[in-house]
């Protein structure tokens, strides 16, 4: 009762928490058992994701990827006019805002340039120290429970960052042309969720926020969608790799439930900027509310368009367009069964964990939902799922003494990671009169995606082989394959002269060697089916 308390408390007096207008919101239903009804819609209120941070900096690693920029050396012949740049190295670039992710180079482009002026920032001035406060209600309440909430905890120490992009050039009028626009500038103290700290990051400037029209369709209009701009440079091996993403200033949190369960609920654009809300691809992060630790874990899991499993059944969930409604339906069609089976091997332990996705990009998890809160899920050799036609987006199997992952197969023939969605096979078939049993006795084969098999090279060319096990009537990739009742002995090095050693579940990677055309082999090694 305290701790719900004081949460409310800190969400109050911090701004966090706005109490809604008089009758703006909709009031969620509830049955008389105290679930949801069949169908709910719950309050979403705006907050600045720098305000989030503060309050839950845990959540710093799933929302400020941001929208990957393109860039190149090169400027871009669609820009009509640059500004005079100082950089001998400027970044040119652009994202695509609004875009349908199904829909190849849809959406409104955005071009941008980032440049070094060498100049130095103004010195900031010391800020007056400030009287010191009365003691607030909240070093009250912490003092009575025991809490130090004078003292914060020192902020972590960041690498040394040798920042020499200060300017950013945003086509924010969308004009194309890059000299008429205000130049952006970096934030002199940033928040630490937004600074990344990596050892091969030798650059992370976090530039002032930037807002950008963005198409919301007929019925809305264009809308500013409000961004933080950040530029990296990574180095591995002496060269370096500058990246810039764009990511959403702004995120939507409020209270829900699924069934009986309650939830702490963040709507957020993780990694597709489209100022909408209502998409399948908006992230949407639930957590118990009895147990702030306690979330969901399984792939696809949070996005929007996952169906959650609550009680004994599934709840789907959408939102409006500006994402101020999230609304939470009660599956409440037919229902079917997945079983692991043997075939006609002698195995007795069979087990499946992890998710599936439909072709309209609908996940639902596999295997069985735990008894604590947050709807972890653990093995099962069989689970009840929505009638449908399914591939897996990860999952992992237990089949006697082997243990091995599958995932879609994103991979094609001589090309890598050459994604063909259209030629994906749905046949986890679903249906509500008979269980899909799933034995593995289709014949795997053996993809090269490099090299192609026409490519040719020549006398002291260097030739990448890499291969993936395929089921190619399922177009699915089997992976790290491991024998459970067999352990090996691995050694890591740590530096300075120290190893470290311990034990894990043996790999069974195929040696693979390769000869020349006469039969002499000329490589050999472990080809691990990563």
């Amino acid at each position: 009762m305290g701790y719900r308390f004081i949460w409310l408390v800190v969400l109050l007096a911090t701004g966090a928490l706005e109490p809604p207008t008089a009758g703006a919101e909709e009031k969620p239903k509830e049955s008389k058992t105290g679930d949801t009804a069949a169908k709910a819609v719950f309050p979403m209120q705006e907050i600045s994701l720098s305000k989030l941070l503060d309050l839950s900096p845990r959540l710093s690693g799933e929302l400020t990827r941001g929208g990957r920029a393109a860039y190149q050396k090169e400027p871009f012949s669609e820009v009509k006019a640059y500004p005079k740049l100082r950089s001998k190295k400027p970044i040119y670039g652009f994202i695509r805002l609004g875009s349908d992710p199904l829909v190849r180079d849809s959406g409104t482009a955005v071009y941008f340039v980032a440049d070094e002026t060498g100049e130095k920032p103004a010195e900031k001035k010391p800020e007056p120290k400030e009287p010191e406060k009365e003691e607030s209600i909240l070093d009250t309440l912490g003092a009575a429970l025991g809490l130090k909430t004078n003292n914060k905890p020192a902020a972590p120490k960041l690498p040394e960052l040798k920042n020499t992009y200060d300017r950013l050039y945003v086509d924010l009028n969308g004009d194309l042309d890059l000299t008429n626009d205000p130049p952006v500038t970096p934030q002199k103290t940033p928040p630490g969720g937004l600074v990344l700290q990596y050892s091969s990051i030798q650059q992370c400037v976090v530039f002032d926020e930037i807002s950008v029209p963005v198409d919301f369709g007929e019925e809305l209009g264009k809308r500013p969608v409000r961004l933080i701009p950040r530029l990296q440079v990574q180095e591995y091996k002496g060269d370096e790799y500058p990246s810039v993403g764009f990511i959403a200033a702004t995120v939507r949190h409020g209270d829900i439930k699924l069934g009986k369960e309650a939830y702490k609920a963040i709507l957020a654009q993780r990694y597709m900027i489209t100022g909408r809300y209502d998409l399948p691809s908006t992230g949407l992060l639930l957590t118990s509310s009895s147990d702030p630790n306690a979330r969901s874990s399984w792939w696809g899991g949070d996005q929007l368009s996952a169906m959650r499993p609550a009680g004994d059944t599934y709840y789907t969930t959408s939102t409006t367009p500006l994402g101020d409604k999230l609304i939470v339906e009660r599956y409440q069609g037919p229902m079917g069964v997945l079983r692991i089976g043997a075939g006609d091997r002698d195995i007795e332990k069979l087990s499946i964990q992890g998710s599936l996705h439909t072709k309209e990009n609908v996940s639902v998890p596999v295997g069985r939902l735990s008894g604590g809160r947050g709807g972890s899920l653990e093995p099962a050799s069989e689970c009840r799922l929505p009638v449908g036609d399914y591939i897996p987006d990860y999952v992992s199997i237990e089949y006697g003494d082997l243990r091995f992952s599958i995932s879609e197969n994103y991979h094609s023939d001589g090309k890598g990671m050459a994604i063909d969605r259209d030629a994906w096979v749905y046949g986890i078939k679903i249906r509500e009169d008979k269980p899909f049993v799933w034995d593995f006795s289709n014949k795997p084969e053996v993809m090269f995606t490099s090299p192609a098999k026409d490519q040719t090279y020549h006398p002291g060319d260097e030739v990448s082989v890499k291969g993936v096990l395929i089921d190619p009537k399922l177009t699915i990739m089997i992976r790290r394959l491991n024998h459970t009742g067999r352990m090996e002995e691995k050694t890591v090095d740590l530096g300075n002269g120290k190893t470290s050693t311990y034990k894990q579940q043996a790999s069974l990677d195929p040696q693979v060697t390769i000869t020349d055309a006469s039969g002499k082999q000329i490589a050999e090694g472990p080809m691990p089916f990563g």
